[in-house]
């Protein structure tokens, strides 16, 4: 599978491109902090939603297990279509999901445990005692507890797209709908924590940049292993 394809050559563009966007609004900061103001009190100096049931309970919580469940059972359905012939034309794209979707996952949770960046709620602008500073800038005297970007939690929603990547060679209607699921999930974990003062739009916008890069390129491997091994098998 040359690099020069269509879809992987359209994504070797287009991540940069957004990539450069990206980077300017997490520079600036000034979507950033107009939105997340929408969801601060100013008279109390707090996030009212940060301890919502709602938002806490199933926005948060609820959420994140129904994607755990989802990757669940699709490597659980992955494993028996080796046993059952019936689910045979789907044990690739069941395989390729199973793998995608906690690498894209995991490389979001890597890049924030490492992070020296807080959350909104924790930033003197709203309540808290440290400094905010622009992403790629200098790091501010009082940085506070860090480990803030990119959004963990929409990364879960987000990671659903890695369906579309596995499933859209063989059965692209269903690759459409994981994708448009994955975008919706993904959005509505955003909110949950730009409300509750946990995340920054562009922290989860990044999220979604870094789940559709890793979903890219694990897809661009896949594919080339698979072309790969099919023309050995033809040779022999």
């Amino acid at each position: 599978m040359r690099l020069t394809d269509n879809f992987h050559f359209k994504n070797l563009l287009a991540l940069p491109l957004t990539g450069g966007v990206l980077i300017w609004l997490s520079h600036t900061g000034v979507i950033d902090f107009r939105l997340t103001q929408l969801f601060f009190d100013a008279s109390t100096s707090r996030f009212p939603f940060r301890e919502s049931l709602l938002l806490t309970r199933l926005g948060h919580d609820g959420l994140k297990w129904l994607v755990v469940g989802f990757w669940l059972t699709s490597l659980g359905a992955a494993l028996l279509s080796v046993r059952m012939d019936y689910l045979r034309t789907l044990r690739a794209p069941l395989f390729w999901l199973s793998l995608m979707l906690p690498i894209s996952a995991l490389s979001v949770a890597a890049l924030k445990a490492a992070s020296s960046h807080s959350c909104p709620w924790d930033l003197a602008l709203y309540g808290g005692g440290s400094q905010w500073f622009s992403l790629l800038g200098p790091q501010s005297a009082n940085p506070g507890p860090g480990h803030c970007w990119p959004g963990g939690h929409a990364s879960g929603g987000f990671a659903l797209i890695s369906g579309y990547f596995a499933f859209r060679d063989h059965y692209p209607g269903w690759s459409r709908c994981l994708l448009v699921a994955g975008l919706v999930l993904g959005s509505v974990m955003s909110l949950v924590q730009v409300m509750r003062g946990a995340h920054f739009l562009s922290h989860n916008l990044w999220s979604l940049w870094i789940v559709w890069t890793v979903c890219s390129i694990t897809y661009f491997l896949l594919r080339t292993g698979s072309a790969m091994h099919s023309a050995m098998r033809d040779a022999s």
